[in-house]
């Protein structure tokens, strides 16, 4: 599965729909909660920072299965099922049957996601995104590439391959350094 991950920054509904629907790749976005509306809510349902969907109370809603011809996933009200004591469940629903609440995969990419959130592929595929962004800024801060000081495109390509050999060997030099890596000595042919 191809994933593409992008920091909050690219947490709209339609960069979803893009990468799924068009790029044909899942994507990994974290959760961004600008623009005064809270990102992390379908309607009534919130996602938690473990990734488990909650009701507006704070308790973590029970999976309830999938409804086959809308397409949905169906959660209840945890009090209702017998899981908690909610305060609120006589204001939030006054049936006995309790609250439910519906997440649409097809409508609400944010939230479900092929991958789901706070899952621990999740996080992997995000944290390799993290680790490109370090790279990222040590090649800019460290090794110039923001601020070359030639010109010319055959010469930015040089300074490029020389700053990434760099890396490279700084890489190689701390893994030597760490014991992860131990160098074997070259044989050399003995001249008499």
């Amino acid at each position: 599965m191809k994933t593409s991950a992008m920091d909050s920054g690219y947490d709209c509904q339609e960069n979803y729909r893009f990468a799924i629907n068009e790029a044909h790749v899942t994507p990994i976005i974290a959760l961004n909660p600008r623009g005064g509306v809270d990102a992390r809510t379908s309607n009534s349902l919130r996602l938690a920072k473990d990734g488990c969907y909650t009701c507006m109370a704070g308790h973590k809603v029970i999976y309830w299965g999938k409804e086959e011809k809308r397409g949905r996933l169906k959660f209840r009200c945890p009090a209702a099922v017998g899981k908690c004591d909610c305060l609120f469940r006589a204001t939030c629903s006054k049936s006995r049957y309790g609250r439910t609440f519906y997440l649409n995969p097809k409508r609400d990419y944010r939230l479900v996601g092929l991958i789901p959130r706070g899952t621990a592929l999740w996080q992997k595929k995000y944290d390799r995104r993290t680790s490109v962004e370090r790279a990222y800024s040590e090649e800019k801060g460290s090794h110039k590439l923001a601020d070359p000081r030639v010109r010319g495109l055959e010469k930015i390509k040089f300074h490029t391959y020389l700053a990434l050999c760099a890396q490279i060997i700084k890489r190689i030099g701390a893994a030597i350094t760490e014991g992860r890596i131990i160098p074997e000595a070259l044989p050399f042919p003995v001249r008499t």
